[in-house]
């Protein structure tokens, strides 16, 4: 009896130990902190459903160690809210160029784009923003005039 009350405190502690050095259960040491941002998308005035918004942080400084890059997928009102470690768990604060991928076709993984990469790059973003502590509403990202690619 003495030895298995020995080995269940043992595994316990080593349970405790590795949860401890790893962060089981709550915010990693490296995650940025973060604040809930949501905003609209539209194209030509029809809601860019399943279009990809990338936020790349804009100066010196990275989101996190990791340097990962926030990101938020249209839904079918044309609304989205922003992700970076979680769904809808927010940004850190800080300024952004916010790129775009729209894809043709949602189910496929290597879809063209329906904005024909116009918008990919950090240098060329649909809009840039800044995001402030606390919850963030941003403007609506409007894009008229846009030649899409054709829809199969």
């Amino acid at each position: 009896m003495p030895q298995r009350y020995t080995y269940l405190t043992i595994l316990g502690l080593l349970i405790f130990l590795t949860c401890s050095n790893l962060g089981c259960g709550g915010k990693k040491a490296w995650h940025a902190d973060l604040h809930t941002t949501k905003g609209t998308m539209f194209v030509n005035g029809v809601p860019a459903e399943y279009a990809t918004l990338y936020f790349h942080s804009l100066g010196d400084t990275t989101v996190d160690v990791r340097e990962t890059i926030p990101y938020a997928i249209v839904r079918a009102d044309g609304s989205f809210i922003v992700s970076t470690y979680a769904p809808d768990d927010g940004v850190p604060v800080g300024e952004y160029a916010v790129t775009a991928r729209w894809p043709l076709d949602p189910d496929k993984m290597m879809s063209p784009d329906r904005l024909r990469g116009k918008y990919l790059q950090k240098t060329s973003p649909v809009t840039t923003v800044m995001i402030q502590e606390g919850d963030n509403q941003l403007p609506p990202i409007e894009l008229n005039g846009v030649k899409l690619a054709k829809v199969p």
